[in-house]
């Protein structure tokens, strides 16, 4: 799964793997060592797309794992927040 956080990191899976990005400054700023990355908005799309691409190839390879999962923070629902869907 990936998140882009627009407030504040949400609770990572036990199972299915949560990266949590932002290109909020001020989130990256507040809770930067909780997100798996932070973008920047006046980086070039071909960047982003590369970085995204890059995190999400790493944590399926199992090479990365996702910050707050490696620190135990987990449930079994994974927050769809007000507008969330699910399909």
């Amino acid at each position: 799964m990936l998140a882009h956080i627009s407030r504040a990191p949400l609770q990572s899976h036990p199972m299915i793997p949560l990266l949590q990005v932002s290109s909020a400054a001020i989130v990256c700023e507040r809770f930067g060592a909780d997100l798996d990355l932070g973008l920047s908005t006046e980086s070039a799309i071909d960047s982003l797309e590369e970085s995204l691409l890059s995190r999400i190839a790493e944590t399926a390879s199992r090479n990365y794992v996702p910050k707050l999962y490696g620190q135990g923070y987990t449930q079994f629902q994974l927050t769809r927040g007000l507008l969330g869907l699910s399909l």
